[in-house]
């Protein structure tokens, strides 16, 4: 290898297909990262050091956000699309995957997104101090930055990325928090929902993918907590134990201990199930 190729490229061959609604819901946090790059005022905002600086935000902020293994599908089909209609060059390429790495590694511990950018930074004044190794960011030869001029090196003024309301530790994804969700959720999911407990159900309605209607999971989480409510409560009129809790309509299965009540409300004498989250009425 020669210059600064210093990743392996993508496979033109094979074409990483992100879904729709992961791009729509990763969206934001692009423009956040695309936002802070243009204002901090970096020269190059092609092949330059604005160049370097986004790529290194947003694949950190995607990692962080959307973990890694969707992060990469979307980072991927970017490069695949620089492949197929820009006919980027191999140094080209290689430069966004060794910014990507520097970025994912990044998004891997931080917590937030004002971590992300403390970390980017320093890695883009490293750059500008001629330093090199994985951890730095590849920027090539000034000759070739699309708009030489501007803020280099460095002089950060304060982040600014717009109304972005995802930058908070509450939005990092669950396989980097201190306290993650319960490791049997993906067997959960791949059950018939009438042979889940309450414990199982309890599990699912307090994990990230149940509340974020952005989250890829969110859609068939919310659909086997609402199977397994409706087989086992349904929707007909309510009756309740001794202690006034709603009694399900078929025995709840016990496999990890005796049954869980699940909380539900009542309007008139309709049950409502508890994960709709319905106030009492």
């Amino acid at each position: 290898m020669d210059g600064y190729q210093t990743s392996p490229s993508v496979d033109k061959d094979s074409h990483p297909k992100p879904s729709v609604r992961l791009i729509e819901s990763m969206a934001p946090s692009i423009q956040a990262a695309r936002l802070e790059s243009q204002r901090s005022d970096l020269p190059g905002v092609h092949n330059g050091p604005a160049d370097a600086y986004r790529h290194v935000l947003w694949a950190a902020e995607l990692t962080r956000i959307h973990g890694e293994n969707a992060a990469r599908t979307v980072l991927d089909a970017n490069e695949w699309k620089g492949d197929k209609l820009y006919s980027q060059s191999p140094n080209e390429k290689a430069m966004d995957l060794h910014n990507n790495e520097i970025g994912i590694k990044i998004g891997r511990e931080a917590k937030t997104f004002d971590e992300i950018v403390v970390q980017a930074r320093e890695r883009i004044d490293a750059a500008a101090r001629g330093e090199t190794g994985d951890g730095v960011p590849v920027i090539p030869p000034s000759a070739i930055w699309s708009s030489p001029e501007g803020n280099w090196p460095p002089q950060w003024k304060e982040p600014d990325y717009g109304k972005y309301d995802r930058g908070g530790e509450e939005h990092r994804h669950r396989d980097w928090r201190d306290s993650p969700e319960p490791a049997d959720m993906m067997w959960i999911m791949a059950q018939a929902p009438e042979s889940l407990t309450a414990g199982d159900i309890d599990g699912l309605m307090a994990s990230d993918a149940y509340w974020r209607g952005w989250d890829p999971d969110h859609q068939a989480v919310r659909e086997m907590v609402s199977g397994w409510h409706q087989h086992f409560y349904g929707d007909g009129p309510v009756e309740r134990d001794a202690e006034g809790r709603i009694k399900p309509k078929r025995d709840l299965p016990t496999r990890h201990g005796g049954a869980i009540a699940v909380r539900a409300y009542t309007r008139g004498q309709v049950a409502v199930r508890a994960h709709t989250r319905a106030a009492p009425g």
